[in-house]
């Protein structure tokens, strides 16, 4: 049943990133690139990303960083602010998203469950081994959905949007954001090693 509800959290969650929630920056990066009569190559050349970048923001697939919004918005001649009017409400919804926060809670619940019930295996075989072995494998399959949640969001990028437009510090270059992309890494390898161990210990109480 909770699969059930989270898968289908997940696909309203798309829904919305699809378009029943529109973001304002695509049209607005389209509009004023043909205000100053510039071609996507000739924008992408100006503001150093490549073209396919450019129709990116342009058909909503990916949205500009705080570091682009800058270069856009000096380029355009007008305030960021203006740029991406009536976004920012819809990037807080998204960074709070409450299907992204339950499912979080159930990676949670079942990584508890996991350790909880690591220590019974030996004592109580078969039943604890399975249920070991289920708990595990809902956690993973929880912690994958929420980073691909994560990304097709693009959580990160308006969560830095978010923090700019209220005067919070920003990751603001590319040896910030890339410092900031390892730590998380690291983070990612210490929970999946703490996961094997578990798993390790679990075969070992059994054989």
């Amino acid at each position: 049943m909770a699969a059930t509800s989270s898968t289908s959290a997940y696909y309203e969650i798309r829904e919305i990133h699809k378009g029943r929630k529109h973001m304002n920056i695509s049209s607005q990066i389209r509009n004023h690139r043909k205000r100053i009569g510039l071609s996507q190559e000739e924008l992408a050349e100006k503001i150093y990303v490549s073209r396919q970048t450019i129709s990116n923001w342009e058909t909503g697939r990916s949205y500009p960083d705080v570091h682009n919004l800058l270069l856009l918005s000096a380029l355009y001649e007008i305030s960021i602010d203006e740029l991406i009017k009536g976004d920012v409400e819809i990037m807080k919804e998204k960074i709070s998203s409450r299907e992204l926060q339950n499912l979080s809670r159930m990676m949670i619940l079942f990584f508890a469950l996991m350790i909880l019930t690591l220590p019974l295996v030996k004592k109580f075989s078969d039943y604890f081994f399975i249920l070991t072995l289920v708990s595990g494998a809902l956690m993973m399959f929880y912690a994958v959905k929420i980073e691909r949640m994560k990304k097709e969001l693009d959580i990160r990028t308006y969560r830095e949007i978010v923090d700019f437009m209220e005067g919070k510090p920003v990751e603001r270059t590319i040896d910030d954001r890339k410092k900031k992309l390892f730590k998380e890494n690291i983070l990612k390898v210490v929970f999946g090693m703490g996961v094997g161990g578990a798993l390790a210990f679990l075969l070992l109480a059994l054989f």
